[in-house]
C-alpha cells in the first residue's frame, strides 16, 4: 500500500488503485473521493465521509442559506416600509 500527502497535511493510501483517506472530521478511513465539506472551515482541498456529510455539512449549507433569505426579506421589508412612508409624507 502506497501512502500520498496532500497539500492539506492529510493522507491517503492506495492499493490496487483504490484510494483510502481519513475524514478529517470523524477520523473514519473511507474509500473514495469523499465530498466537499464547504462551508465547513478546513483546509484546502480537505473531504469529508458521507456519514459528515449528511450529518454536518448539509445542515451547515441549508443554514447559510436560510439566513441568506432572512437577509433578503429584511432588506426587502426596510425598502417597503421605506417607500410606504415616503408615499404618506407626499400625501400629507
Amino acid at each position: 500500500m502506497d501512502r500520498h500527502e496532500f497539500g492539506d497535511g492529510g493522507t491517503a493510501a492506495v492499493d490496487e488503485g483504490r484510494t483510502f483517506w481519513a475524514c478529517p472530521l470523524c477520523g473514519a478511513t473511507t474509500e473514495g473521493m469523499g465530498h466537499d465539506p464547504w462551508p465547513l472551515d478546513l483546509p484546502a482541498g480537505a473531504r469529508v465521509c458521507g456519514a459528515c456529510d449528511t450529518a454536518r455539512v448539509i445542515p451547515a449549507r441549508a443554514a447559510r442559506q436560510r439566513a441568506r433569505e432572512q437577509r433578503r426579506a429584511a432588506r426587502y421589508l426596510r425598502k417597503a416600509r421605506s417607500e410606504l412612508d415616503n408615499t404618506k409624507e407626499v400625501s400629507a
